[in-house]
């Protein structure tokens, strides 16, 4: 069924079974008009922190993407960026964050999964390589 899956489309599907069963099935990922307020917290968090600006959020099924850039000049690797990126999800107010690059050519891609007992966050922080010219892959 899943056999042509990735190994991270594979980790993605586990981590989400894992979290399902935990709660015992009574937790959900927000798919509706509140997903919003993940991207509010989100951004918040990105103005307090000052390295990373945000340059569009797209809702598309069944998760949240965040098109961003490293605007801190003393950031010049992909360790930087990874670091940036993992402190903001981190300060966001949810009681856990799971966090997988997942980089390709084009972008680094963030993957995470995040929430509470009651209810979760799905989505990509994607930083396009050639927004960043100032990191040395």
């Amino acid at each position: 069924m899943f056999e042509n899956d990735t190994w991270a489309e594979r980790l993605q599907r586990t981590l989400k079974e894992v979290i399902y069963a935990f709660f015992q099935q009574k937790w959900h990922l927000v798919d509706d008009g509140s997903e919003k307020g993940f991207s509010i917290d989100f951004l918040d968090v990105v103005d307090m922190l000052k390295g990373i600006e945000v340059l569009r959020v797209d809702r598309t099924e069944p998760m949240t993407k965040i098109y961003a850039t490293v605007i801190d000049p003393d950031v010049n690797s992909v360790r930087g960026v990874h670091t940036l990126v993992h402190q903001v999800l981190s300060h966001v107010d949810e009681d856990f964050c799971i966090f997988i690059p997942l980089h390709n050519e084009e972008a680094l891609r963030f993957w995470y999964i995040t929430g509470t007992a009651s209810h979760g966050h799905e989505g990509m922080v994607i930083i396009k390589r050639a927004d960043i010219p100032q990191v040395v892959y």
